[in-house]
Formats: structure tokens, sequence, C-alpha cells
């Protein structure tokens, strides 16, 4: 288990008392950032209440995760994640969250609920108040509920179902937008947008000879893809956000390799970027990716899709 100070991002033996959300939080959507910030008012009112007592008294808001989610073990093939562990950290630090303890799946698995509460939340996190959603289930077999948590702490909130657009605001669903291609719905649903942040490698420069350069990246083994096609994108490069037009494919008409990559120009950019670290965001999906039968047909498709994503950031300013 790894106990970590989200204000350094490092490792701390510090054991401070606790307010606990729990879940695995993978996208860190709206339901999450709900339960977050109950989290974060839940420790002010304990720390508050307890200063009467003792001005010494200090209970800070936290989270306890999986390093991965509990679904890379549970399910029967890959889900896909929507945000990495760095990601994930820098949306709680983001939410006022002062530590997150990271669990390994393989280490608790097997404990029973009871153990559970007993050596992780009140030994190791010296929990005082936990906040979980409806649905959470911890210990051996998910024999653990919120009922099983409130015989143990008060206060125990458990936040109840989230609606949005006619459907519950979820991991699961959101992952299922994504790979259907309704990145608007999915980014309404996480609460922006949602994003591949890599590191930019050499292509063959079959951009830059069809007038329009662009940066590749590869999506990690593990994250969820956007349905193959043309997207309104925004690039942030060096903490500077620009409009962008990105592909994510394999790039039939050019390219006879089989892997798949997001290809992205960026409008009215034009630096060379090769292994830098960038992130595109999806905002709007065009079209399908489809082949050409020669690269000046590709290369016209291409600048109607720049004509498009222009139209796009006109109404919605970068």
């Amino acid at each position: 288990m790894t106990y970590l100070d989200l204000s350094t991002g490092k490792e701390t033996l510090e054991r401070p008392r606790t307010v606990l959300g729990l879940g695995n939080f993978d996208g860190v959507h709206l339901a999450h950032r709900e339960l977050l910030e109950s989290v974060v008012r839940l420790a002010s009112r304990l720390e508050k209440s307890g200063k009467k007592e003792n001005p010494e008294t200090e209970i800070v808001p936290a989270v306890w995760c999986f390093e991965r989610p509990s679904s890379d073990f549970l399910s029967k093939a890959p889900v896909g994640h929507l945000t990495t562990l760095e990601q994930r950290l820098e949306l709680f630090r983001d939410a006022g969250i002062r530590y997150a303890v990271l669990d390994r799946f393989e280490d608790v698995r097997d404990m029973s609920p009871e153990q559970f509460i007993r050596e992780r939340l009140l030994g190791e996190c010296r929990c005082e108040g936990v906040v979980c959603g409806f649905n959470f289930r911890f210990g051996k077999g998910g024999a653990g509920t919120p009922e099983t948590l409130r015989l143990t702490f008060d206060p125990c909130l458990v936040k109840p179902r989230r609606v949005c657009m006619g459907g519950v605001v979820s991991s699961s669903r959101i992952r299922w937008l994504i790979r259907a291609g309704d990145l608007e719905l999915a980014d309404l649903l996480l609460g922006r947008p949602f994003e591949l942040t890599g590191v930019v490698y050499e292509g063959h420069h079959l951009g830059r000879e069809l007038g329009v350069p662009t940066v590749n990246q590869r999506f990690g083994p593990d994250s969820v893809i956007p349905r193959r096609g043309i997207y309104v994108t925004q690039a942030v490069v060096d903490g500077n956000v620009y409009p962008a037009v990105s592909n994510v494919g394999f790039r039939p008409t050019v390219d006879t390799g089989r892997e798949l990559n997001c290809e992205t120009h960026i409008l009215g950019f034009d630096r060379e970027v090769y292994g830098s670290r960038i992130s595109v965001r999806f905002l709007k999906r065009l079209r399908d990716e489809i082949r050409f039968e020669t690269t000046e047909a590709l290369r016209m498709a291409i600048q109607e899709d720049i004509r498009d994503a222009e139209r796009y950031f006109s109404e919605h300013p970068v």
C-alpha cells in the first residue's frame, strides 16, 4: 500500500486522521467529483467540531483506491481505462483531496470486510468517516457494502445514483460512449474532455507532404480508444491550448501498416515537437476514417475536416 501526499506527489510516512472517499474513481467523472466534494466538506466539518475540544485536531480529506482498477482483475476481457493513475491523482488534488492511499487489489481481495475495515481503514488510514457510492463493494467476494461500513463509521455518507441525459453517470457508460464515438456526451458526463496524453513520435512525414503537418501519438495499452474516425480536438503543448483536428485509426490511404494511432493536425502550429509529451482533448466526431483512391482526394478531405474544425471553434472558442 502506498500513502501519497498529493501536495508533493511523494510517498509519506505521515498518518493524519482522515475522512476517506472510497472507490475506483476511473475517469473521476461527475458522480466521482460530487463524492470528492462531500469528502472535503465532511473533513472540514469534523475538524472544526474537533477543534472545539482540541485545537490541535487535524482531519484531512483523502481517498482510498486501487493502483489499478479492480475491473482489471474481475473482468474476463480488459475494459480499458478512462484515466491513467497520474491523471487520477492530479484530479484528486484539484478537487481538494490532500492524500491518496493506493492499494493493490491482490493484497486485499481475500480480506473479509471486517479485516479490511480494521486493518486498512481504521489502522493504516486512521479513518474518522467515509464517503462512498451506492454500489461500493469491498472485501472477499464483494461481501462488504455501504451498510457494512455504517456499522463502524458515523458519519458514513453514501452517494446516490447520479443520472444525466437519460442514464446513470458511470465509468462503464462513459467507456461505451467513447468507443461509440459520442465524445460530446462522454465529455459532459466526465465534466471535462476525454484526453490522450503521450509522447509524440516521429512518423513518415506524410502529413507534411500533404501540406498538413501532424503529430503522432499511440494510445496506452490500457486506454479506452475512441471509435476510428476524424475528431475536432484541442492540443495542449507546453501548457498552451490550440485548436486541432485528429484522426484515430490506421491511415488506410497512405499506410499499409496495422498500428492504430492518433494523428493530430494543430491549427496554426508548425513546431517540431518530437519527443514532447502533449495532450489531445477529444471534443466532437466529424466522420469515419475511410480509404481514398488518391492522396489528392485525401488532401481535399483533410482540408474539409479542417474547415469543419474551424467552424466548430468559431462557435466554441478555445
